[in-house]
């Protein structure tokens, strides 16, 4: 989606890539992060549902890129980033939904890092 997002980006006369993807967890994969990261492009996906906060981690969901991620999201600017996502999201796709039946649509963002908080 990240390389559709850019074709459409340079048809508009944008040539410049995003400074930074941000989605939703149901787009934790890490083969993909890892090569929009490997492109210069910092991600910001959280491995655990909002939903899932003030519980245990799944199992096998410890350590490594899950644990550095959580710990991104949690710095200022990190959830500053995060939180614009819903704020752009909801704002430019929720008339689609809701047009649509409630059909929910599968959205990745590409947000602009300036971020007044941080």
């Amino acid at each position: 989606m990240v390389d559709a997002a850019r074709r459409e980006l340079a048809g508009a006369g944008v040539a410049s890539k995003p400074d930074v993807v941000v989605a939703d967890t149901g787009y934790w994969h890490r083969e993909q992060m890892n090569a929009i990261t490997a492109d210069g492009i910092p991600v910001l996906i959280p491995p655990d549902s909002s939903r899932r906060r003030r519980t245990a981690t799944r199992p096998g969901w410890n350590g490594g890129a899950y644990d550095f991620m959580r710990g991104v999201l949690e710095t200022e600017l990190g959830s500053c980033l995060y939180r614009q996502r819903g704020q752009h999201i909801g704002a430019t796709f929720g008339h689609t939904k809701h047009n649509r039946f409630g059909v929910v649509l599968p959205v990745r963002a590409l947000l602009d890092p300036a971020c007044a908080a941080a």
